[in-house]
């Protein structure tokens, strides 16, 4: 029996081709919000990442998906290149899911 994950993407992975590249499928979630983190720059990289935010009211905007363990799995490989950590957060809809952050939070 798999168990199902959630999984909260604010980034590229929303998109198929990465999706289909990363996972090997295209996968579809709903839309969520993550508060209290923000998009912050980090150098040597084009795109943002979420970081914890000490205002609550800051929020991230993004996709919840379902997802397996070895799909975490995948997406782990996937996040080392970015410095990225794997935490639990919880969303505004009220579920908690896994995130990918900047690994200096």
């Amino acid at each position: 029996m798999m168990t199902t994950q959630r999984y909260f993407c604010y980034c590229t992975m929303q998109t198929s081709e990465l999706q289909l590249q990363i996972l090997g499928r295209k996968i579809t979630g709903k839309k969520d919000i993550l508060s209290g983190f923000k998009m912050i720059g980090v150098e040597g990289f084009e795109e943002p990442f979420a970081a914890r935010s000490e205002k609550p009211h800051d929020e991230v905007g993004g996709t919840l998906y379902k997802i397996s363990f070895l799909d975490l799995f995948h997406l782990d490989e996937y996040e080392k290149q970015f410095n990225t950590i794997r935490v639990k957060a919880k969303l505004k809809s009220g579920l908690m899911a896994w995130v990918y952050i900047h690994g200096l939070n």
